[in-house]
């Protein structure tokens, strides 16, 4: 209504400005902007032989004025699912979250987790480097150490080391990554 109006006002109806954007492998086939009452009512989601490509988002993840950056998830190349649930599920302690497969003998790719680390594990081609080095910043890194010791793992037995940024704990995987655990303080309590 307008301003001077007697009768009551009408609040708009709510819309949600959404950006569309295809994320296939090959080119982008379409992108472009929805407007919708609801995320219930975004338009289907492209399909190619039964895999969508297709996403949409709020389109305030594309505004300069409301971007906000989150933490990064650092993707390890592994070889084995074996050796790499032994060695980061059993002897490191996270958890597994998720894992996906295009098909049941294709490449896994699955997310784990730790408190607030969380780590993607790939054994896809072309995702992460072997021997990539990780810095993995952590509170309570001497009981850590003293937990991994306690296991008598043959393949890793962790020390501590003190530097100038803080104490510092390399443990390498068994696809070569380096994970550089650090406490960022100097004393320890």
């Amino acid at each position: 209504m307008r301003s001077g109006s007697s009768g009551p006002k009408q609040e708009p109806a709510l819309q949600l400005k959404y950006r569309h954007a295809c994320v296939s492998p090959g080119p982008v086939l379409a992108t472009g902007f929805f407007v919708c009452a609801s995320s219930a009512d975004l338009p289907s989601a492209l399909s190619v032989h039964g895999i969508a490509y297709a996403i949409s988002v709020p389109e305030r993840f594309f505004s300069d004025t409301d971007m906000h950056l989150d933490h990064p998830i650092p993707i390890l190349r592994i070889f084995s699912i074996p050796l790499a649930e032994s060695f980061y599920l059993d002897f490191l302690g996270f958890e597994k979250r998720w894992e996906h497969r295009f098909e049941p003998d294709l490449p896994l790719y699955t997310e784990i987790a730790r408190d607030n680390l969380v780590l993607h594990l790939s054994e896809h081609y072309g995702d992460g480097t072997p021997g990539s080095a990780v810095f993995l910043p952590m509170e309570g890194i001497h009981e850590f150490q003293q937990t991994l010791i306690a296991q008598r793992a043959s393949f890793a037995r962790p020390g501590v080391e003190k530097a100038s940024w803080g104490f510092t704990m390399d443990i390498t995987d068994p696809f070569g990554n380096h994970l550089r655990f650090c406490e960022r303080r100097h004393e320890h309590s």
